[in-house]
């Protein structure tokens, strides 16, 4: 039997990841909360691939 797996195994998380424009500008508009949302929902594309249904 064999598992049938559309994602990705892993994405490439840079270690200056939460020092870019996007995470900073959330954070800063959103508060902490916006930087685990942001990796949450990165992780769940990667998982399901690029389109959620």
């Amino acid at each position: 039997m064999s598992l049938e797996y559309t994602g990705i195994p892993y994405f490439p998380l840079t270690s200056n990841f939460f020092e870019e424009d996007v995470p900073e500008l959330l954070e800063a508009k959103f508060g902490i909360k916006a930087s685990y949302l942001l990796i949450r929902l990165l992780s769940k594309i990667y998982k399901e691939g690029y389109y959620i249904t």
